[in-house]
């Protein structure tokens, strides 16, 4: 299976490096998030730093749900993308070498990230109406990328009891059905 996973992959990186959108980084997503990601290793360094350009350019984008995207494939493979190498076991842990992707999870950028993150999950949580599943999906993103900051990082997001307050309130109002909670 990994064989033939392989080629999928690299399609995948190549699509999402020459066309990023939610869609190219989405695929990426997929396959790193259900157990795809060690095949990170096999991109030349070449692959690797183009992949974490084009991830972290999405910081200025306007759209949320690829800003995300790209924030949770980062988290599956930033570890790799940072040519640390090795298992992508070490997510999360202050073991990524300076620069690259580690600043946007343990280092000076992670804070903001995830009040950025806490944000965005507000505004989902808040629409009167829309997409039961896109407010699910963004949930989760969310979620796991808050899985792969370090304890530092999430400690001081528990200090902002204003942005950990609205959240509550936002994802617990009516109409907002158990599974969404549940995600979070």
């Amino acid at each position: 299976m990994p064989a033939l996973i392989l080629p999928v992959f690299l399609h995948c990186v190549e699509l999402g490096t020459k066309n990023p959108c939610a869609e190219s980084i989405g695929n990426i997503y997929s396959l790193v998030s259900n157990g795809y990601g060690y095949l990170a290793e096999l991109l030349t360094p070449a692959q690797k730093s183009l992949l974490t350009e084009r991830l972290s350019g999405f910081l200025t984008t306007s759209d949320n749900a690829v800003l995300l995207l790209a924030l949770a494939t980062m988290s599956c493979i930033g570890v790799v993308l940072d040519g640390v190498g090795g298992s992508t076991a070490n997510r999360g842990e202050e073991t990524r070498q300076k620069g690259g992707t580690k600043d946007f999870f343990s280092g000076r950028k992670a804070v903001k990230v995830m009040n950025l993150v806490t944000n965005i999950v507000i505004d989902v949580a808040s629409r009167d109406s829309g997409d039961l599943e896109y407010c699910i999906e963004q949930i989760r993103l969310a979620t796991a990328i808050a899985s792969n900051m370090t304890e530092k990082v999430k400690e001081s997001l528990v200090d902002n009891t204003l942005n950990i307050k609205k959240l509550m309130e936002k994802i617990q109002r009516p109409g907002l059905e158990k599974r969404a909670l549940r995600e979070v």
